[in-house]
C-alpha cells in the first residue's frame, strides 16, 4: 500500500513512474499482482531491477 501510494502521488504531480516488482513485497501475492497490474494498465511502467540501466 505505501509504495502504492507513493506511485499514484508521483503519478499526479507528473512524474513518470515505474514500479520494480523484484524490490517491493506485501503479506499478500494477490496484493501484490494486483498492484502491478493496476500501474501498467493506468499509469506507469513494472520492471525487475535487473532491467534497469544506469
Amino acid at each position: 500500500v505505501c509504495v502504492a501510494t507513493t506511485l499514484y502521488d508521483a503519478y499526479d504531480n507528473g512524474y513518470d513512474v515505474t514500479l520494480l516488482s523484484d524490490c517491493s513485497s506485501t503479506d499478500l501475492p494477490e496484493l501484490q499482482k494486483l498492484t502491478e497490474k493496476n500501474v501498467e494498465a493506468k499509469f506507469g511502467t513494472v520492471c525487475k531491477s535487473t532491467d534497469i540501466e544506469l
